[in-house]
């Protein structure tokens, strides 16, 4: 999520150990328990909450974590995974929607204060 985060969209700019603490948030950090896409948006959240401020404040992990078992039924790896067909398996782009999808969930939750901000900048 760091990594489509810092490539994609408007500067998000990071230290380099912020991105390297997430380098073992893949294949459910080789436990399949739980899903590195769904623990980097709570991360992402927690720096853009620190920076930015949020109405749901403490609530803000609870909601992520509810929106994405409501989008991809579990936040267990290995429970996400079991559910793709064999198609989505191939090469990891299940992985890859689940990511990009993933980032419409941090993108949705953080839309009015991104409004907010754009309307303080112009």
């Amino acid at each position: 999520m760091l990594h489509f985060m810092k490539e994609s969209r408007k500067p998000f700019e990071l230290p380099p150990e912020a991105i390297a603490v997430t380098s073992l948030f893949k294949e459910g950090m080789d436990s399949g328990c739980t899903c590195g896409a769904s623990v980097g948006m709570v991360m992402i959240s927690g720096i853009l909450e620190n920076r930015y401020g949020h109405a749901l404040k403490d609530k803000l992990a609870a909601e992520l974590t509810s929106r994405f078992q409501t989008e991809f039924g579990s936040t267990c790896c290995r429970v996400i995974c079991k559910k793709r067909s064999v198609w989505e398996k191939i090469g990891r782009k299940g992985c890859i929607v689940l990511t990009a999808k993933t980032a419409g969930i941090l993108e949705a939750v953080w839309a009015d204060v991104q409004k907010k901000n754009i309307q303080l900048e112009g």
